[in-house]
């Protein structure tokens, strides 16, 4: 009997605590709490975020920020975005490589004191900050990527200042071009102490079906360690 009595007295502890905590993020997603990025710089530039946070008590929120960058995966800063009265925001993005590449900036209002994981090249966002956001915005920019044409397709032609997928490696435009000939050509060229690659990929997607490519350089006289990949995206 007394067992029983503990038994009951544990679940009504934890009921309470758990309506308690439904209570207080539920009260906070339903206050019409509103996120807004309102300026970001060109793609492939460096600049300032600007946004603005509404509808919800300051003092009682923090306002992360991550970007995407493909082939590196979801970054953050690591740290809290300060938040102005009346809820003006403010982002240095110069203090990053890879930042002017990004193609999606999201920024997520969660509960004061949620921990939220440091990102650094993640496939997704954090669930603990999707799950107990009060409200988020995302904010996507189109890639500028140099283009070229060849076998009646336009292509883009990859960049990547720092190591990215696959690889990890670097990739620079001068690698990838096409001569006189219409040939396309994709060239390694030493990095200091590493290589930089070349990659283009298609403007428009493709369907399935047979791709045929005819290779006009020597392949005997090319180094074992050199990697041609091909995919659909």
């Amino acid at each position: 009997m007394h067992t029983d009595k503990k038994r009951l007295f544990v679940r009504l502890v934890l009921l309470l605590v758990v309506s308690l905590f439904l209570f207080q993020f539920g009260s906070m997603a339903d206050s019409g709490a509103k996120i807004t990025i309102t300026s970001v710089p060109p793609w492939g530039q460096a600049g300032s975020i600007w946004g603005n946070v509404s509808g919800v008590n300051l003092d009682s929120v923090q306002l992360y920020v991550f970007f995407f960058i493909p082939d590196a995966g979801w970054y953050s800063f690591c740290r809290p975005i300060l938040v102005q009265t009346p809820g003006n925001f403010f982002l240095d993005l110069r203090s990053g490589i890879m930042i002017p590449y990004a193609t999606r900036f999201s920024a997520y209002i969660v509960p004061w004191g949620l921990s939220v994981p440091c990102e650094q090249g993640n496939e997704s966002l954090p669930f603990v900050v999707i799950k107990n956001a009060v409200a988020s915005t995302t904010i996507p920019r189109v890639a500028q990527y140099k283009t070229l044409s060849f076998s009646g397709m336009d292509w883009y032609v990859k960049t990547a200042p720092l190591k990215v997928s696959p690889g990890s490696q670097f990739f620079v435009e001068e690698n990838a071009f096409v001569d006189t000939l219409g040939r396309l050509h994709l060239r390694l060229s030493r990095c200091q102490d590493s290589w930089c690659a070349a990659e283009v990929f298609t403007k428009d997607t493709v369907g399935y079906g047979k791709y045929t490519f005819q290779i006009d350089s020597e392949l005997d006289t090319l180094d074992p360690n050199i990697t041609l990949g091909i995919k659909r995206v």
